[in-house]
């Protein structure tokens, strides 16, 4: 950090003087000013007190943000359950309004399989995103990245390319079951141990003229 020459803002008799500081490099940090006691004479040869201030200090940061974006934890990989969850950690705090569910890329798969990014929620503190996935109407492989200048922090910065460690879920249509009456079978159906039955007469053997009376049980 190099501070440059004061500048008289009015004239040389001036009281107000503006200082300019170079800072080279990339860096993350407060800049604070001050002035010693004993520097700065007047024309009778009077010196200084040290400085007051009510702010004198500027936040300097040139640094790029980076992200990682994962699967969240508890994600169940594979799944058969929508939406499916991801998480993206920068490393400084971002201006929310900048980071937006366009700002995920989805693989080419499950696009074609109805994913899109349904939801993006920040914790506190605004470096942990909850990035949701939905939509799915397909069986397929969900793989998000974050492409780089798509997010700032609060200094402008926009961030590099994510990475990952394992930024990919797989995700399973569910299984459906169907029962149904089987062909041939009566509806309602009677059970064999309650069908009517055939009761032999033990009366004698009836003639030509005769008929055999077949007795039945009702049904309870």
């Amino acid at each position: 950090m190099t501070v440059g020459a004061p500048v008289a803002v009015g004239g040389a008799s001036t009281k107000t003087w503006t200082v300019p500081i170079t800072v080279a490099g990339t860096h993350d940090g407060i800049v604070q000013a001050s002035i010693i006691a004993g520097v700065v004479n007047t024309s009778l040869t009077d010196s200084s007190a040290a400085s007051t201030s009510t702010d004198n200090q500027v936040r300097y940061d040139n640094i790029a943000p980076t992200v990682a974006i994962n699967q969240a934890t508890g994600q169940a990989d594979p799944t058969t359950v929508s939406p499916i969850h991801f998480t993206a950690v920068f490393s400084e705090a971002i201006d929310p309004t900048t980071f937006v569910a366009g700002d995920v890329t989805l693989n080419a798969a499950a696009i074609a399989a109805g994913a899109s990014v349904t939801g993006i929620t920040p914790s506190a503190g605004n470096t942990t995103f909850d990035v949701v996935v939905g939509g799915l109407t397909a069986d397929a492989t969900v793989t998000a990245t974050i492409a780089a200048g798509v997010a700032a922090d609060l200094a402008g910065n926009v961030n590099t390319v994510s990475t990952s460690t394992d930024n990919s879920v797989g995700f399973n249509i569910p299984l459906t079951v169907h029962v149904g009456q089987a062909n041939g079978v009566l509806d309602p159906a009677i059970p064999r141990s309650i069908r009517p039955m055939r009761r032999r007469s033990t009366s004698p053997r009836p003639s030509a003229s005769r008929s055999i009376r077949h007795l039945s049980f009702p049904l309870t």
